[in-house]
């Protein structure tokens, strides 16, 4: 009998699973059931196809897909895009390209015994059985899938709209996606963004493209922090003493002491403290398990908004875009501004 494991999700986990899972097959005879509610495969919300051409947030010498081969990602897209270079930041509908690329050639090279069943469906319930196969994904418009195993890639949940914005949830001014954003603004028009993270880069970047359309953005959030920018810096080495100064830290205080200690002293030997957030994050499940409860729930509530601007960071091109939009106002050259503020 074939086994028979169903993926419930085609974004990027489920498609980099099933690609793992035929590359490294099982030893039984086994179906590999990929389901994608939506109409195409390897994208997900984050690299779909779109109008505007949103771009990574990481240079594409860091984004392969594969462990073993660093450079993949970036050969596909030198094949796809002549001169890229490993430190451009490049589109994210071509990534979703490559994810569907891996998939492919993942699937081309898979023994005979292992066979890729791609399903473009909804996944509405997943049943237990009491014989043969101990699983089953029930479907919106087909029959029930049996399953000896079943994982969930469902990506990350649409955040609800906040209860505090509920008089506005059915008006047609109010936007809960930041993908569904308005067309036809002009320099008349007034635009809320409430946060301040990435995705108020991407929605100000579309509101903002068509230079002689800008309407007045404004951005609010609790503590009015903007992401960082991306720099050229070295990710595979850092200079000081980083392991040892976190090592020692046992409580939130001197966890984020011993962070600017080392921040400070990769500055000082020559390098970009963009390499010590880099090493504190490959060892973030560590020192969060050493941390105690108490102080967790301190970070979530306190530094976690600090840490989000600095390891989530802009492409240098959209940092610059955002400041020339912080610095224009009326009677410039875009007829706009951004203003940001705290609530």
């Amino acid at each position: 009998m074939r086994n028979t494991l169903v993926v419930v999700g085609a974004g990027f986990s489920g498609t980099v699973l099933a690609a793992n899972l035929l590359r490294r097959p099982p030893s039984r005879p086994t179906d590999i059931v990929l389901v994608e509610r939506g109409s195409s495969m390897g994208r997900g919300e984050a690299y779909a196809e779109r109008e505007f051409p949103y771009l990574l947030n990481v240079p594409a010498a860091r984004l392969s897909a594969d462990s073993r081969d660093p450079l993949q990602f970036l050969r596909y897209a030198r094949g796809r895009l002549g001169g890229a270079d490993g430190e451009d930041f490049l589109p994210r509908a071509l990534y979703g390209d490559y994810l569907q690329d891996v998939l492919l050639q993942s699937e081309r090279a898979a023994p005979a015994h292992v066979r890729l069943i791609r399903v473009f469906d909804e996944v509405r319930g997943i049943l237990r059985r009491d014989a043969g196969k101990p699983l089953a994904a029930q479907f919106r418009e087909r029959e029930v899938i049996p399953a000896d195993f079943i994982v969930l890639a469902l990506g990350t949940a649409p955040a609800p709209p906040p209860a505090w914005a509920a008089g506005a949830w059915h008006h047609g001014a109010f936007r809960q996606n930041p993908r569904d954003l308005p067309h036809g603004l002009t320099a008349e028009d007034s635009v809320l963004i409430v946060g301040n993270g990435l995705t108020m880069v991407d929605a100000a970047s579309v509101l903002s493209r068509d230079p002689d359309r800008v309407p007045m953005l404004h951005t609010i959030s609790r503590r009015g922090l903007l992401p960082q920018s991306q720099t050229a810096f070295r990710t595979g080495e850092m200079h000081g003493s980083g392991e040892a100064l976190l090592a020692r830290a046992h409580s939130l205080k001197e966890l984020l002491e011993a962070s600017r200690t080392l921040a400070r002293e990769v500055e000082k030997l020559g390098g970009d403290w963009r390499e010590a957030v880099t090493f504190i994050r490959k060892l973030a499940p560590r020192l969060w398990r050493q941390l105690p409860a108490l102080e967790q729930r301190r970070f979530v509530r306190h530094p976690h908004a600090h840490w989000d601007v600095h390891r989530h960071r802009l492409p240098p091109q959209l940092t610059a875009r955002l400041e020339q939009l912080r610095r224009s106002g009326p009677g410039s050259t875009s007829g706009s501004t951004i203003r940001r503020m705290r609530c």
